[in-house]
């Protein structure tokens, strides 16, 4: 058989179960997890140094029949085990310390009472662990112990009889062991009183915000672990909740950042008015606050949420008072939020899962202010897929997934084609056929729609120049394409390379674009109209361009959505339906503004007739043509351009 290797997985894993047994210890308030790591390694220590000290000490002291010093010694190894077991069993250092303070109180008693044993030397076993009495003992003992063992010794040396080998027998050398004790003790607790500060002011780093006061991101992670390991454990419920300030930015920008953090330390107070015994409030991140409750009913939870968010809404804030309490200055602002609920166990059983879920809930909010968002496991499952089909959208161009299909248009007056829209296509190796309406929106907010946008300009380029040249095909630019000073240069390279003309390109945009008046884009629409390309509204209708901006952008086509087209199948109604009255202005702006007019989604006969009856330009849809690939769109053209 073979032997198991050093470094095997079960050796390595009994290892790491042994230091967590050993060192996992729950977070206490104020101090930073290397002082609790420095702190159990300093009770081991001296639990390790009594396993050898007492035993010797104990043969000795009980050849020389010194009782007091024998049962000293036997409470200090009884507190000190227990001190170690309790840490064990709570996982926390304020039992423990208990334990050791009561420890080391009775051996300082044990010294005092014996005059330090048979030499007087007792007080340095002591009196050598000053260094490391404050990690173990913490404030307080490690205050008191050195003043106990000085004042006892003080009070002990009036009183003689010491043993015939004890040092005090001498009064020089006794006098000046008092006066070293002295320096001890006082360098001791000195020692003791700047590692506390020292600490303390490294937790507050650490583990305080530094504008509101409340707990930090990192003080909520570890204790919402503890508070999960607890429920584990005992079985318990937990809420989380986060409270997000809406529109904060304004705030800033408006009032400035002095300002800003003052209302923001005002949200912390108010706040601070709930925190049950055990829980903790803190400011996660920017305007986002985190609270937990040891409740996970939903009814209970919504009810907290509300009351928390009038807590922090209820009142203006006043810019020019720090206090809630005096009186209004007259400058004051309001806020508004919203609260977001997860359980546990029942939406998460980690903490990492319960903070993933406040900030999916939040991100899938619809700001509405006031309210009470609860997580739904829907949404964290949309997350995931469309992390997962963003990631495959970053190889689909090299992976050979897209490809472009050609959706017919035709002049509705000589029923002649006219040309096309094209349209790209995703198949995804994985994940399937990937409809437009998903993966063009999730590559415009991953930023890889300008990488696609570049491979339908010169893809679609590259196929047009092998069609007739009186078609006009439209390409659909994004905003953000627009907004990219590379795009330009990249359609004039495609023109060059390619040979086709501008005039037989006629780029999409939607109503949106007009209403951004962002001049970057609208130099990029003017660069393109100056150019030849032609330029066309899509989906127009469902925006809320005017006609200033249709007239100084000068576009050559109107795209009436098709949600206006559908219903347009009774031919009776015509002139009395919503529907029918947009679809005529519609027509009847256009021809006055000089555009062309194409409806789209035309899959009738008599949305066709009704159409061409009051004169709209072109017509595109599924009663012509399906979007086909380019070998299809070719045999209908063949078919259709008379």
């Amino acid at each position: 058989m073979e032997a198991e290797s050093p470094n095997s997985p079960t050796k390595v894993s009994l290892l790491r179960r042994l230091s967590n047994f050993l060192l996992e210890v729950n977070p206490e308030p104020n101090t930073i997890p290397l002082q609790s790591r420095v702190s159990i390694i300093a009770l081991y220590v001296v639990a390790l140094l009594s396993a050898v000290a007492i035993p010797y000490n104990l043969q000795i002291d009980w050849r020389a029949g010194s009782a007091i010093a024998v049962v000293g010694e036997l409470l200090f190894s009884g507190f000190v085990l227990g001190g170690v077991v309790s840490f064990w069993v709570t996982r926390r250092m304020q039992l423990a310390r208990i334990f050791y303070f009561l420890a080391v109180a009775m051996i300082c008693l044990q010294l005092i009472i014996d005059a330090g044993g048979q030499w007087g030397l007792g007080a340095l076993y002591i009196v050598s662990g000053y260094s490391v009495i404050f990690f173990v003992l913490g404030l307080r003992g490690g205050v008191l112990i050195p003043l106990i063992l000085l004042l006892g010794t003080l009070l002990r040396m009036p009183f003689g009889n010491f043993h015939s080998l004890s040092i005090f027998n001498s009064p020089d050398i006794s006098s000046r062991y008092l006066t070293i004790l002295a320096v001890a003790t006082f360098l001791g607790i000195a020692a003791v009183c700047y590692q506390h500060v020292l600490l303390r002011g490294l937790a507050k780093v650490a583990y305080v915000d530094p504008v509101t006061g409340l707990a930090n991101r990192a003080r909520i992670e570890e204790h919402l672990a503890a508070k999960v390991a607890q429920a584990k454990t005992h079985r318990l419920g937990l809420g989380l909740l986060a409270l997000k300030l809406r529109k904060f930015s304004q705030v800033t920008s408006t009032q400035g950042s002095g300002r800003a953090d003052r209302i923001l330390q005002k949200v912390g107070r108010r706040l601070q008015q709930f925190q049950p015994t055990g829980n903790l409030v803190g400011r996660y991140s920017g305007t986002l606050f985190v609270l937990s409750s040891p409740d996970n009913h939903p009814v209970q939870l919504e009810q907290l949420a509300i009351y928390l968010h009038s807590l922090v809404t209820g009142q203006p804030y006043d810019l020019d008072n720090d206090l809630d309490d005096q009186p209004p200055s007259g400058n004051l602002v309001s806020l508004s939020c919203e609260v977001a609920v997860s359980r546990f166990p029942q939406d998460g059983e980690t903490e990492q899962a319960l903070f993933a879920n406040l900030i999916t809930t939040l991100y899938h909010s619809q700001g509405i202010p006031g309210q009470v968002l609860f997580f739904n496991p829907a949404q964290r499952e949309a997350d995931h897929q469309r992390f997962r089909l963003g990631e495959e959208l970053r190889d689909a161009i090299q992976l050979r997934e897209f490809s472009l299909v050609y959706h017919a248009k035709l002049n509705l007056a000589t029923g002649r084609g006219l040309g096309a829209e094209v349209l790209l296509r995703w198949h995804s190796a994985r994940s399937g056929t990937i409809g437009p309406d998903v993966f063009i929106p999730l590559a415009e907010q991953t930023g890889q729609i300008r990488k696609i946008t570049d491979f339908v300009i010169a893809q679609a380029f590259r196929e047009i120049a092998t069609l007739n040249p009186s078609l006009i095909h439209a390409i659909n630019l994004s905003p953000l394409d627009l907004a990219d000073r590379n795009l330009l240069p990249y359609i004039d390279q495609q023109l060059a390379e390619t040979g086709i003309e501008a005039h037989q390109i006629e780029f999409e945009i939607t109503e949106g674009v007009l209403m951004g008046h962002d001049p970057q884009v609208e130099e990029a629409l003017e660069h393109l109209r100056r150019r030849g390309f032609r330029l066309a509204i899509d989906d127009f209708g469902t925006g809320y361009s005017s006609l200033s901006s249709l007239s100084s952008l000068k576009v050559n086509n109107l795209k009436i959505d098709q949600s206006f087209i559908r219903p347009l199948e009774d031919t009776k109604l015509a002139g009395n339906t919503t529907k029918h009255r947009i679809v005529e202005t519609i027509i009847t702006m256009g021809h006055s503004l000089g555009l062309e007019v194409t409806a789209e989604g035309v899959e009738t006969q008599a949305q066709a007739d009704y159409l061409k009856r009051i004169g709209c330009t072109y017509a595109q849809g599924w009663l012509y043509s399906k979007p086909v690939p380019l070998a299809s769109y070719q045999n209908w053209l063949a078919e259709n351009l008379g």
